[in-house]
């Protein structure tokens, strides 16, 4: 397959990542069936992929395009100028500054094209909350309890990618750690509200929503894990658990963030021109 994508969660835990591992599905629509299949041709596609190590991932291949990926993790300063890469496009300005590209490379994460595969869909879920995968893996049950209590829906990222798809768009508000959350909501028009208490990037985020003319201000919520067998333990996590569902019951009743619809339509039209220059 000739789409580099971030799947060593997926081998590492066996579980998918729907930030991760959205990239074959989506870009089998839009790329043509023959740089699919290449074996001379990259690409780079959705994802905080963009550092040195990439340039041992690709070295197989005679030319690499890059598209809507981002800067976050690790040191990039030989991605610089590199001749070798052809920078289509990335995920937002902050990826851009780093990688001393024009800000027209700069146009938003490719995850807006599944606007372009979008299913029709009857609202089932006023509420869905949606943990960074991470924090779903050590607080995971005390946030499922949190939001039962308050008659939330509780979505992990490592569900079938059609069903986080079709979750995301039947619900009226998203409340979400992961970034990917927050995309395919914005993406689906569904308002969203972003939170942090483990494992939101602010670097990855805040390219992402400058992209979309958004201003990242995510709501904290105190950090906890779940409980093990002592009775210590039990005690601090009931006394969190309270306090996370009164502030999530709070966090649902602010004003959403969505994007504009005049710039979703800019930069989903952009994005689709993007995909016909991949040839």
């Amino acid at each position: 397959m000739a789409i580099y994508f971030h799947n060593d969660y997926s081998k590492k835990h066996g579980e998918s990542n729907f930030g991760d591992d959205i990239n074959p599905y989506l870009l089998s629509h839009f790329l043509p069936k023959s740089l699919y299949h290449s074996t001379d041709e990259c690409v780079v596609g959705i994802g905080t992929l963009l550092n040195n190590g990439l340039l041992k991932k690709i070295s197989g291949y005679e030319k690499v395009h890059v598209f809507s990926s981002g800067v976050g993790y690790g040191e990039y300063e030989q991605l610089i100028g590199n001749t070798n890469i052809n920078f289509i496009s990335v995920r937002g300005p902050k990826s851009a500054e780093a990688l001393n590209l024009t800000n027209e490379k700069a146009i938003t994460d490719g995850a807006i094209l599944l606007a372009e595969l979008k299913d029709k869909s009857e609202k089932v879920h006023k509420v869905t909350f949606i943990p960074h995968v991470n924090t779903h893996w050590t607080t995971g049950e005390l946030l499922a309890r949190a939001c039962e209590k308050l008659g939330f829906n509780y979505l992990v990222p490592n569900v079938n990618h059609f069903d986080f798809m079709a979750i995301v768009n039947a619900s009226d508000l998203i409340i979400t750690e992961a970034m990917h959350g927050a995309i395919l909501a914005d993406t689906y028009r569904v308002p969203w509200i972003p939170v942090k208490m483990h494992n939101a990037l602010d670097f990855k985020w805040r390219d992402w929503c400058q992209s979309m003319d958004i201003t990242y201000q995510p709501f904290n919520l105190i950090k906890s894990y779940n409980s093990n067998d002592s009775l210590l333990s039990k005690l601090k996590t009931n006394i969190k658990y309270q306090m996370i569902t009164a502030k999530l019951s709070k966090i649902s009743k602010l004003e959403p963030t969505l994007s504009h619809e005049s710039v979703f339509e800019n930069r989903l039209s952009k994005m689709i021109k993007l995909t016909e220059t991949i040839r």
